[in-house]
């Protein structure tokens, strides 16, 4: 089975460049950061930022959060447990879970519909 993606929603081509790019950037910087190349701005970072148990946990998933954007949830989760907000973290993580549910339910939803038009 061949995939068209000239079929595919102009929108949802654009969701998935967006949160591409989006990820490519997020570890080419946090990849330059590790290397000491560049240096982020303390106020920015959660807390634990760089402590080696943080630092391990995160790049232990470092290949799964291009698959899976329930991380992002997770995340904030933890986050909203903890009592931390920071919007600068917060927005990132949401809209990597929220995009992808938009087009799962829109999906599901138009599956269902030819499913009971048959």
């Amino acid at each position: 089975m061949s995939s068209n993606i000239s079929t595919m929603p102009m929108s949802l081509n654009w969701t998935f460049r967006i949160i591409d790019w989006s990820m490519l950037l997020y570890w080419s910087l946090i990849s330059l950061a590790a290397l000491s190349m560049i240096t982020l701005p303390a106020s920015m970072m959660y807390d634990g930022y760089s402590t080696p148990m943080i630092d391990a946990w995160n790049w232990s998933f470092a290949s799964l959060d291009v698959l899976l954007a329930l991380f992002g949830l997770i995340t904030v989760g933890s986050w909203a447990v903890e009592g931390e907000f920071n919007p600068s973290w917060w927005i990132q993580n949401l809209l990597l879970m929220i995009l992808p549910a938009y087009w799962f339910f829109k999906f599901f939803i138009a599956q269902r519909n030819l499913i009971d038009e048959q």
